[in-house]
């Protein structure tokens, strides 16, 4: 249907091409609060990503991940 289920970024020079998984979330900020309490590093804070507002995360093992919320909530930036 219309809904996406991947994207394609342009990577910074250092970094390797790779999978990155992303969790729908309704709140991208509450849901980095609450990974950050429960032992989460923040990685990349709520940024505004074309229309939607996501954040990058890693797991107390050091696993990447990140969360989105789409689409982006209304009333400007973080």
């Amino acid at each position: 249907g219309e809904k996406v289920r991947a994207g394609i970024h342009e990577l910074p020079a250092e970094c390797q091409p790779h999978w990155l998984p992303y969790v729908a979330v309704r709140d991208v900020a509450e849901a980095v609060e609450r990974s950050a309490e429960l032992g989460a590093e923040v990685l990349l804070p709520p940024a505004a990503v074309n229309n939607e507002e996501a954040a990058i995360l890693a797991d107390p093992t050091g696993a990447p991940f990140g969360v989105q919320q789409w689409p982006r909530p209304e009333g400007g930036e973080r």
